[in-house]
């Protein structure tokens, strides 16, 4: 009895030792494999640091090209409601006509947001930037024309048309032109461009030519902006569709 375990307990040893063994070898093999998914991941952070260098957006000329059009859009549109409440104070109106103006301001605004996905799957961003530009030089023409208050609350009904298209579609533009790690720094900036650099150009200027020249000439000026966004725009369509009718 006591030589069968004196002969089994080297190879009792011998088991509990290639236990170890392999128990280690299994330890280092994870060691290893946590290491190479921790290169893997520094990697991929990296790859993805080097791809949110914003200086690729100015280098799209995409991008560049609906950040024009945007400033184009609001400087003038900026232009007319900063100094909204004199304006219509010029053709006798008073506060109460500003606050239906906002009304319908506001009131037309919200249906485009519900039809905003039917547009934009039906109508390329293109064309829609033309329908909505074409309908920011009218309010443009409007306000120009206008000799009663009558004319801003018409004025206010056109803001689902212009500023209700035009913003829906500069963001699905944006969201198709920037690159993935950078899209949403891609539609802050265009936002920054429109409520922002827009804002403090188009109050700036404005005051400047009304104080110079008088609204006339700060009218006629919105309306040469708007003017030229319509232009670039019906030339940026046709010519996508002389390329459209050159591959078929």
């Amino acid at each position: 009895m006591n030589k069968e375990s004196s002969w089994a307990c080297p190879e009792e040893r011998q088991s509990e030792l290639q236990q170890k063994e392999d128990k280690i070898e299994i330890i280092e093999a994870g060691e290893i494999e946590t290491e190479d998914l921790m290169l893997t991941e520094v990697k991929e952070i990296e790859s993805e640091l080097d791809e949110k260098d914003i200086m690729r957006l100015f280098k799209n000329p995409d991008y560049i090209f609906i950040l024009f059009i945007t400033l184009l859009i609001f400087i003038p549109n900026q232009m007319i409601f900063v100094y909204l409440a004199p304006i219509i104070k010029s053709v006798g109106g008073d506060s109460t006509d500003l606050g239906y103006m906002f009304f319908f301001n506001a009131l037309s605004e919200a249906p485009i947001f519900f039809a905003a996905k039917y547009f934009l799957e039906k109508y390329k961003t293109n064309s829609l930037l033309l329908f909505s530009a074409f309908f920011y030089l009218i309010r443009f023409i409007v306000a120009a024309a206008a000799t009663s208050p009558v004319y801003f609350l018409f004025f206010g009904m056109l803001q689902s048309l212009s500023f209700g298209v035009f913003l829906v579609t500069v963001r699905y533009y944006v969201k198709l032109v920037a690159p993935a790690a950078l899209k949403t720094t891609a539609q802050s900036i265009a936002m920054m461009s429109a409520f922002g650099a827009a804002g403090i150009i188009g109050s700036l200027l404005g005051g400047y030519l009304i104080d110079n020249y008088g609204m006339t000439v700060m009218f006629n000026v919105t309306i040469i902006f708007g003017s030229a966004a319509v232009l670039i725009l019906v030339f940026v369509v046709f010519k996508d569709r002389g390329v459209l009718k050159s591959r078929t």
